[in-house]
């Protein structure tokens, strides 16, 4: 008993040291997303929120995420991260992330399983290899806080778009959204996550 005690302790104390970089994410995404007033070509969406990202991140660049289908339900996410120069430890927890969005019931179960990851991660990994996982699980928290409806705890960031013609939300590939978004920062830097969110988001309206 004292030992699930220490552990639920470690869980409610634990403040992951990449926070910010997943606050800045969603500051992000509620900018861009405000600033969407019409929906471009799908060719051209990786142009564009990097043209919006740059009016307040300057020297932005999303050059570096790998590209997607031109129909964004086509992408594999599981063999896109073999694109990512990172390691293959990188790439096995990034598929557990894609499993669990994938697969998860509710925003609860996303939130206690990333607060379980976090306290873990240090017996991972360490170095520039735990900032970036740690990176990782803050985004992996935020985007799902940001894009999850309000009923569940979310903040339902849809309703920041401005444009007024678009599909209905159920059109969105959400899970998918999620998993790019909590691995794009890994190439396109701290701004990078938001920017392939909102790649993600953009090409299914």
């Amino acid at each position: 008993m004292d030992q699930i005690s220490t552990d639920d302790n470690l869980k409610s104390n634990f403040v992951n040291p990449k926070e910010n970089v997943g606050i800045l994410h969603n500051e992000a995404l509620k900018y861009v997303l405000e600033k969407t007033t019409e929906i471009p070509p799908s060719s051209e969406t990786k142009a564009f929120v990097e043209q919006i990202l740059n009016e307040k991140y300057e020297n932005t660049s999303l050059s570096s995420i790998p590209a997607f289908p031109g129909n964004f339900n086509d992408l594999d996410l599981y063999v896109w991260i073999d694109n990512f120069e990172v390691s293959e430890d990188l790439k096995v927890e990034a598929k557990k992330t894609f499993d669990l969005f994938k697969n998860a019931n509710n925003l609860n179960e996303i939130l206690t399983s990333i607060e379980k990851r976090e306290v873990e991660a240090n017996t991972i990994f360490s170095g520039s290899e735990l900032d970036l996982y740690y990176e990782h699980l803050a985004v992996a928290r935020h985007t799902a806080i940001f894009w999850y409806p309000v009923d569940q705890g979310g903040l339902d960031g849809f309703q920041y778009i401005a444009a007024g013609s678009l599909k209905s939300t159920n059109a969105v590939n959400w899970w998918k959204v999620f998993a790019v978004d909590c691995v794009g920062g890994w190439v396109g830097g701290a701004v990078g996550y938001a920017g392939a969110s909102l790649i993600a988001v953009i090409m299914q309206l």
